[in-house]
């Protein structure tokens, strides 16, 4: 039995899978790939921030970002998570492969208190989607006068292989999307 272990082990760091029986791990720390992100600028582009880095993931590459400080949502700071960064209206999304690993996702979802421009009520529809079916949708409006709402997810993942996170915005414009703390189980 040691031995099985060792070797579940050992292989898993090799192809960077968990072995089984390992700790759950956060969505924001897997290599993903993205799609939608179509404003690109030398100043300003639409892509995704990985756990408060100072640079975001585009489809050209990445690009360094002056963020003025971490994830933020409704005052209170996150190590982990997932910021949507888009310059307008409209639609992105990432890609994980999970490789049937992981039986679900939580998540808390809200708009990052860093928001370039005040005034902006976004629209947001946040779905998850696993092999092509959505397992689940998190939307509200932001409303002038009133808290943000902070929707939290739990989305079952039993058998999926692939993951896809799609971000919608309407009535946007710079808006920072995230998706705290996604932990896989």
């Amino acid at each position: 039995m040691f031995y099985r272990s060792l070797v579940l082990s050992v292989a898993s760091i090799l192809v960077g899978m968990p072995a089984a029986g390992a700790a759950a791990r956060y969505l924001s720390d897997l290599p993903f790939t993205l799609a939608g992100a179509h404003y690109y600028s030398s100043a300003y582009s639409d892509g995704v921030r990985v756990n408060g880095h100072g640079t975001i993931r585009t489809e050209n590459g990445s690009q360094a970002y002056d963020w003025p400080g971490p994830l933020k949502v409704a005052g209170t700071t996150y190590a982990d998570g997932l910021t949507f960064r888009m310059i307008h209206s409209g639609s992105m999304s990432a890609t994980w492969m999970l490789h049937k690993r992981y039986s679900k996702l939580t998540a808390l979802i809200g708009l990052d208190d860093n928001q370039d421009i005040p005034g902006v009520y976004p629209e947001v529809t946040v779905k998850f989607v696993g092999d092509g079916k959505v397992l689940g949708t998190a939307s509200f409006a932001s409303v002038y006068g009133q808290p943000v709402q902070t929707p939290s997810v739990t989305i079952p993942l039993t058998g999926v292989n692939a993951l896809k996170i799609a971000v919608t915005l309407g009535n946007a414009s710079d808006t920072d999307l995230d998706v705290i703390n996604p932990l896989l189980q």
